[in-house]
């Protein structure tokens, strides 16, 4: 289950933490891990979308 943390609800995070089936921290790397994992893609994208004027390059 810990590689699916990050695609929890906020509801079901704070129920599972109530019951302390997982902690923070475990969120807290699930989401870093999931951060790692995307962000290149995320970051190649940018220029496609600078193209199309979706997003407008910083100056």
């Amino acid at each position: 289950m810990r590689h699916e943390l990050c695609r929890l609800t906020g509801a079901h995070a704070v129920e599972l933490l109530k019951k302390r089936e997982i902690s923070p921290l475990d969120l807290i790397e699930a989401s870093g891990r999931r951060i790692a994992e995307v962000e290149p893609a995320v970051m190649l994208c940018q220029p496609c979308a600078w193209i199309k004027g979706v997003i407008t390059p910083k100056t």
